[in-house]
């Protein structure tokens, strides 16, 4: 099986529903697991905040999943502002 990591800047960086966050808060990276499944569709976890979600394309799921992780870490009371590790596999 064929493991590859992405790392492009701009998928990567994501910012809450709260905005830019000042420059003393600290970004946290949450790695996020991107596989296909046997229907073609991608799903997208975030183990760390049991964060899931799906998508028709890889990129829809890597939007999906942004939101997901933005909703955990208002629920969690942690900060808004997050990179994403995307690992596809």
């Amino acid at each position: 099986m064929h493991q590859s990591i992405r790392k492009t800047s701009s998928l990567l960086n994501a910012v809450g529903a709260n905005g830019i966050m000042g420059a003393a808060a600290q970004r946290k990276t949450y790695s996020v697991v991107i596989t296909k499944d046997d229907d073609g569709i991608f799903v997208g976890r975030c183990d760390e905040l049991h964060a899931n979600s799906q998508g028709k394309t890889f990129g829809k799921t890597m939007e999906n999943m942004k939101e997901a992780i933005g909703l955990a870490t208002e629920e969690l009371g942690r900060t808004a502002d997050f990179n994403m590790l995307i690992i596809e596999r």
